[in-house]
């Protein structure tokens, strides 16, 4: 069997925000990981809508926006990887407006 194909990239060239862009309006289903100098995390979407998170540190929304304001390091999508939980009950919208306010906060 053929593997799946994989977006992968580098955060410096193509930000968190226009990938998850990407996904969302291509309703893609699967994983994006996120790896920077901080440790790794996992965004798992569904028909381009984000429904699980997971770092090193954090689960849920607060996860989701720490992948979504990663600066730097590499990321890749992984298709058709089921979430092992749902804990997002939010759009790739709201999830970026509110990682937005969150960089504002605290910079």
């Amino acid at each position: 069997p053929a593997l799946a194909e994989c977006i992968q990239g580098d955060l410096a060239e193509i930000p968190p925000f226009a990938v998850l862009q990407m996904l969302e309006m291509g309703r893609k289903t699967g994983v994006l990981q996120v790896g920077t100098d901080s440790g790794t995390g996992s965004l798992w979407l569904v028909d381009g809508a984000p429904v699980h998170a997971e770092t090193k540190s954090q689960r849920g929304f607060d996860a989701a926006i720490a992948i979504a304001n990663a600066a730097s390091g590499r990321f890749s999508f992984e298709p058709s990887r089921a979430a092992p939980e749902h804990t997002v009950q939010a759009s790739v919208t709201e999830l970026l407006l509110e990682a937005s306010r969150y960089l504002d906060e605290n910079s």
